[in-house]
C-alpha cells in the first residue's frame, strides 16, 4: 500500500475543495484490503484531514458480524466522525436480513452519526446537494439533543416497520385521503404509494419531482398548501 501516495491524494481533495472523505467505501479496492491494512488506511486518511472535513470509515461487509467488529474499530479511531455501512453485498438478504443487519451495525454507532448516515437515503439528490448549511444545522441540533434514541428503541421502530402490514384494510376506507409521495423516495418507493392510491377509492396521489422520503421538507411551501387546501376543502 502505498501510504504517501494515500495521504496526498487526501491532501489533495480537501484542497480542491470537497466536503468530506469517504475511507474504505464500497468500491475499488476496498475487499481486498487485509484487516491491518483496512485500518491503516483509515488511520491515514484521518491524520491527512486533521480535522478540516468529516471523515467516514466505511465498515460495509457481506457478514453482519464482520461489519459490528469493523464498526467497533472504527468508531476508536481518532478523527472518525461516521461510520458507513452498506447493504450486505452478494449474498441478497431478504429485507427482514437487511433490517437486522444495520440494527446490529446501529448498536455501535453514536446515535448522531447514524443519523448522518440516513441523511443520505430521506433527503431527494438535488436537496442534498445544495443545502449543506441545513444539512449541518440538522447535525448541530442533533449533537445537542440531551435524550437521543436509545438502541432499544430504534430496535422497537425497525420490528414495527417489518412486522406492520395493513394493506388488506385500505380498502375499507372511506374518510378523504389525500396520499403525498417524492417521486425518489427510498424508504417508501412510489409504487407503495400508487398502489396505496389504488387501493383507496377516491384518493389523491400527489407526486413531488426529483424528492425523496422527505418531500414535506425539500418543497415546503407546495406541501403546506397543498394539504391546506385539501383540508378546507373536506
Amino acid at each position: 500500500m502505498d501510504e504517501q501516495a494515500l495521504y496526498a491524494l487526501a491532501q489533495w481533495q480537501i484542497e480542491s475543495g470537497i466536503d468530506w472523505l469517504v475511507a474504505c467505501g464500497t468500491t475499488a479496492e476496498t475487499p481486498t484490503l487485509s484487516d491491518d491494512e483496512w485500518l491503516q488506511v483509515l488511520r491515514i486518511v484521518t491524520e491527512s484531514a486533521a480535522g478540516r472535513v468529516p471523515v467516514w470509515a466505511g465498515c460495509t461487509h457481506n457478514a453482519t458480524r464482520q461489519a459490528v467488529e469493523r464498526a467497533k474499530i472504527a468508531a476508536r479511531v481518532p478523527g472518525v466522525t461516521a461510520i458507513l455501512s452498506a447493504s450486505p453485498y452478494y449474498n441478497k438478504p431478504t429485507q427482514e436480513g437487511q433490517f437486522e443487519h444495520f440494527k446490529a451495525v446501529r448498536a455501535h454507532c453514536r446515535t448522531v452519526d447514524f443519523q448522518l448516515c440516513v441523511q443520505l437515503w430521506i433527503w431527494g439528490p438535488d436537496w442534498f446537494s445544495s443545502e449543506a448549511e441545513a444539512l449541518a444545522s440538522a447535525r448541530s441540533d442533533a449533537e445537542r439533543n440531551p435524550a437521543p434514541q436509545p438502541q432499544y428503541a430504534f430496535g422497537r421502530q425497525v420490528d414495527a416497520c417489518i412486522a406492520h402490514d395493513t394493506f388488506d384494510r385500505l380498502q375499507t376506507l372511506r374518510t378523504p385521503t389525500l396520499i403525498t409521495a417524492g417521486e425518489l423516495d427510498i424508504f417508501t418507493p412510489l409504487a407503495l404509494s400508487e398502489a396505496m392510491h389504488k387501493a383507496i377509492a377516491g384518493s389523491d396521489l400527489v407526486v413531488f419531482p426529483r424528492c425523496g422520503h422527505t418531500h414535506h421538507w425539500e418543497q415546503l411551501e407546495r406541501f403546506n398548501s397543498l394539504t391546506t387546501r385539501f383540508m378546507l376543502q373536506h
